[in-house]
């Protein structure tokens, strides 16, 4: 389910055929770098599976700030015409939205991180965030009733987790996240 307002990651997979990589990535880049130009773009990575001699697995995954400035790329007739270009190369796709934190534990994979490392990574951003929040909203707000103050400490830690910490910390361990038993792929940046 989407908030109106809150950011959305959008997650696509596409199985492209060996004789057609060339130019899917040429086609995939051209992608990219017009939804970099949209308002609200927000970020892309693409992750790519192992090839074998017949397919490779392409993962897509991009942020936009809000639900509205998503369909307004979505709706516009550059990214219809460059989709069709990326989609013709392609046997195969399907496509996921995601909003909140389940954007960054749910990404597609042949297997997902084990819990242990999601908490890990969970308790890496919570622990500075909640260490920072009792250091300095704590005093201003302790003469405030109980519910009060655990409300807006809540809404804080969420809010700072949701749109600063998690985007940080999967960027920097996106590699690390991924267990040995998954395949190699290289990631592409940031865009």
């Amino acid at each position: 389910m989407t908030i109106a307002g809150e950011p959305v990651t959008v997650s696509i997979s596409r199985r492209v055929r060996t004789g057609h990589l060339q130019e899917f990535d040429h086609a995939l880049r051209a992608l990219i770098e017009a939804a970099r130009r949209s308002p609200g773009h927000l970020g892309a990575q693409v992750l790519r599976g192992t090839p074998s001699a017949e397919y490779r697995d392409f993962y897509l995954l991009y942020r936009f700030a809000s639900l509205e400035t998503l369909l307004a790329w979505e709706r516009s007739e550059e990214r219809a015409r460059l989709v069709s270009r990326v989609d013709a190369l392609c046997d195969s796709g399907a496509r996921q939205d995601y909003s909140g934190l389940e954007a960054w534990f749910d990404l597609p994979t042949y297997q997902q991180p084990p819990r242990r490392v999601m908490a890990l990574l969970t308790l890496l951003g919570i622990w500075p965030l909640v260490s920072l929040t009792l250091w300095l909203i704590a005093p201003h707000i302790a003469p405030l009733p109980f519910l009060m103050r655990t409300a807006i400490t809540s809404t804080l830690l969420v809010l700072g987790m949701t749109y600063f910490v998690m985007p940080l910390l999967v960027r920097f361990v996106l590699r690390w996240i991924w267990t040995s038993r998954s395949p190699p792929f290289p990631v592409e940046g940031d865009t």
